[in-house]
């Protein structure tokens, strides 16, 4: 079996395993594309275009993978290093909204910054719901 076998087989498996029975609409959603038609066009029945390694090392860091793990046969791919991403992104951006909320009660100019950092909170937790979704 070739790297290109693998990487496509690795690539169905994950559409096969989204949470919520999305396939590929929803492993593209995760991995930022709107359409799933870049993913199929690489992975889908009819594939015609190869699956790059800059492509493939893209995936692995935007869906928490091991590195390389796409390019092994029978990947043991699982959504867990997701949803420790997202907890991740949650707690750090909770962490700078606590900070900033102290800043801006030892100086006013600081609350700017506050309700800046709480927008971007909001913004992520909602990306959060919709790949959840």
């Amino acid at each position: 079996m070739s790297i290109s076998d693998i990487r496509i087989a690795n690539l169905r498996k994950l559409a096969a395993i989204q949470p919520n029975n999305g396939g590929w609409t929803e492993l593209a959603q995760r991995l930022g594309y709107s359409k799933p038609s870049f993913l199929v066009q690489m992975a889908g029945p009819a594939h015609g275009r190869k699956i790059t390694e800059k492509s493939v090392r893209k995936f692995e860091a935007k869906l928490g993978l091991p590195y390389l793990s796409l390019d092994k046969d029978e990947a043991q791919l699982t959504l867990e290093p997701i949803a420790a991403s997202y907890k991740q992104i949650v707690n750090d951006a909770l962490e700078r909204v606590d900070k900033a909320i102290l800043s801006s009660i030892e100086a006013p100019k600081s609350l700017k910054y506050a309700e800046l950092v709480l927008r971007a909170l909001e913004s992520e937790i909602e990306l959060i719901k919709q790949v959840q979704q």
